[in-house]
């Protein structure tokens, strides 16, 4: 926890100006969302908790496709937070 605080107040020094913006998720049944995500190949890569929003983090990931999946799940409910294709190194 003391490593998260000093990376945050690190990374506010070189932020001129911190934004919040509201971002629209999907959210559902967690098992739902789980079972979805396994459908199309998709598998569990790590497991983390969150303290501070009494939640836990599940990223998703497909090896073959490069497909992944971040989502939050809070009391049974899972919120797609954000979802996307890996990239090789040389197309970034």
């Amino acid at each position: 926890m003391k490593n998260i605080v000093l990376l945050l107040g690190l990374f506010s020094c070189f932020i001129s100006e911190a934004q919040t913006i509201n971002k629209p998720v999907l959210c559902g049944k967690a098992d739902e969302l789980r079972e979805s995500l396994e459908k199309i190949g998709e598998r569990v890569v790590w497991v983390s908790p969150s303290p501070v929003e009494k939640s836990m983090y599940f990223f998703y990931g497909n090896r073959d496709t490069g497909a992944w999946s971040l989502v939050q799940v809070v009391q049974g409910i899972g919120c797609l937070v954000a979802y996307g294709e890996a990239k090789v190194k040389d197309e970034l």
